[in-house]
């Protein structure tokens, strides 16, 4: 499948808090139970970034809910 852009905004399910916003800093692929490759990502959380206090993580493609934002050109959208 395709990537999600670096800098998208996503829901995610199975997270410490699914109620937060996470954006993707890192990119990756794998191999699925089935051999196929899919992707993988790297988030941290809204707006927080990668701090002390927060953590990055990898999440699978699974645990995308909602996606809320491809493209940085939409960063007026988000209230920071």
């Amino acid at each position: 499948g395709k990537f999600l852009p670096l800098g998208s905004m996503l829901k995610l399910k199975g997270t410490e808090d699914d109620t937060l916003l996470y954006f993707v800093v890192a990119r990756a692929i794998k191999k699925n139970e089935s051999d196929e490759i899919v992707p993988r990502y790297r988030v941290a959380p809204h707006p927080h970034g990668d701090v002390p206090t927060q953590e990055v993580f990898s999440i699978e493609v699974t645990q995308i809910v909602e996606v809320f934002l491809k493209d940085m050109k939409m960063k007026e959208m988000l209230t920071l």
